[in-house]
């Protein structure tokens, strides 16, 4: 019997030790605790990139030289993967659940808090002498994604800002101006509209990315900031998200094209680059293609603001960071962390961001003459450094908020073939998204 206890008494003794270094329950995936980088014993980190086109790829292999030249003992062994966000997602999933996941990432997704893949990197964060550096409203974007403990489980490197499209020639022509609000652009699509050239104040995307597209112009012209309130209730549904809904998809087919229901972005983009739409909304990241398309001449293409809100505030959704995420599993955590900042060295940012369109997080990155000789650019900056922007706050945390989306796709095309109305519509969204958030706080709780 002594035998046996002093046994069971060893065996408490190494579970404590082990659960105090947090280094043996599979709990404790999301440790920050690491190996030291000392700087000089050679590391080798392994680097996924999703979505990668040939000029995307050109940039990721300029990120991982910087490295090497900036931390002479690291190297990365790098993977770009062309194709869809899902795609990519897939193909990390599997080395997830095979043990062979990157150590380095760049699809942030609220999903993999849950389920410890991430590192959480707050004391690398904090310890990191250019942390200043940093758009602050990023970075807390980054930390809404874990609504629990709001912890960084991601560097985010930059984002997308959605703004307008509109044909400045058109406008001047017709002697007009760039709409500021809500009700000068509605005014202003019905005004344009010219049947003897097929030409449409505006085309609204019907088909795959509709309902995010919808959600944020909607609560642009509402001035609502917050998806929920005081009793969990979902805002997508109110008053004046039903009132904008029901004008803006009521412009379809009498003051846009018919072919719209079913539009996905590249056919909406080919409908504003081929004059048949003075305005379209969509991102930045449809910057290069615009440039191209109008042989870069600014005087036919030109970026604006989304129109202020009938509360007269310019709101903008929420910030969605494009990040740079590291494994938990990953065996030299601060050499991984201290790899990804490089991806935030100024030159590297505007680099990438002539490629994706997308606003850096590096502040200093702005001073750059790209910026500032660019005016879509300088649009981006100036409505995510602005004070009087106003972000909502997006619910990208929900595990099922994308899922949600596809489900609302068909039900916008019926409100467009007036076969349901906004307020139908807009009821079921709110309800998915309070049945989504409600099993969300269940199963995570909210600090």
């Amino acid at each position: 019997m002594k035998k046996v206890t002093s046994v069971f008494t060893a065996a408490l003794l190494t579970l404590a030790s082990c659960l105090s270094l947090s280094g043996c329950a599979t709990g404790a995936a999301n440790t920050e605790s690491s190996a030291p980088d000392d700087g000089t014993s050679p590391v080798k980190l392994t680097f996924w990139a999703g979505t990668v086109t040939s000029d995307r790829d050109a940039v990721y292999k300029q990120f991982v030289n910087e490295v090497h030249k900036k931390y002479s003992n690291i190297t990365i062994d790098y993977l770009g993967v062309p194709g869809s966000w899902s795609s990519f997602d897939q193909k990390l999933n599997v080395a997830i659940s095979a043990g062979t996941a990157p150590d380095i990432s760049n699809h942030f997704l609220a999903s993999r808090i849950k389920n410890g893949y991430y590192l959480a990197l707050d004391s690398y964060f904090d310890a990191w002498a250019d942390k200043d550096s940093v758009n602050s409203n990023l970075v807390t974007a980054t930390r809404n994604y874990d609504q629990k403990d709001h912890k960084l489980y991601a560097l985010p490197y930059g984002t997308q800002i959605q703004i307008m499209w509109e044909r400045p020639d058109v406008l001047k022509a017709a002697d007009l101006s760039s709409p500021s609000d809500w009700g000068t652009f509605f005014k202003e699509v019905k005004t344009l509209k010219d049947t003897s050239t097929g030409q449409f104040g505006t085309s609204i995307r019907g088909g795959a990315g509709s309902a995010s597209e919808l959600e944020f112009l909607m609560y642009s012209y509402s001035g609502i900031t917050n998806y929920f309130d005081s009793k969990g209730k979902s805002t997508i549904n109110d008053p004046k998200n039903v009132e904008f809904v029901q004008k803006y998809l009521g412009l379809y087919n009498t003051y846009t094209p018919e072919d719209d229901l079913t539009k996905s972005w590249t056919q909406l983009a080919s409908t504003f680059q081929t004059g048949k739409a003075v305005f379209v909304a969509h991102n930045l990241g449809s910057a290069s293609s615009m440039a191209k398309a109008f042989g870069n001449d600014t005087s036919k293409f030109e970026a604006i603001p989304l129109p202020k809100s009938v509360q007269g505030t310019q709101v903008h959704c929420g910030l969605q960071p494009s990040a740079m995420c590291v494994s938990s599993s990953t065996k030299d955590k601060q050499a991984a962390f201290n790899a990804i900042t490089v991806y935030l060295d100024k030159d590297l940012q505007v680099a990438y961001s002539k490629v994706w369109g997308e606003i850096p997080a590096n502040k200093d990155s702005g001073n750059d003459s790209f910026f500032k000789k660019t005016p879509y650019m300088q649009v981006g900056m100036n409505l995510l450094n602005s004070s009087s922007t106003k972000f909502s706050d997006t619910p990208y945390y929900l595990p099922n908020y994308a899922s949600i989306e596809t489900q609302v796709e068909p039900l916008i095309q019926k409100v467009m073939s007036k076969q349901m109305s906004a307020k139908e519509m807009l009821d079921t969204w709110a309800q998915l998204l309070e049945k989504d958030r409600n099993t969300y706080e269940s199963q995570v709780g909210k600090k």
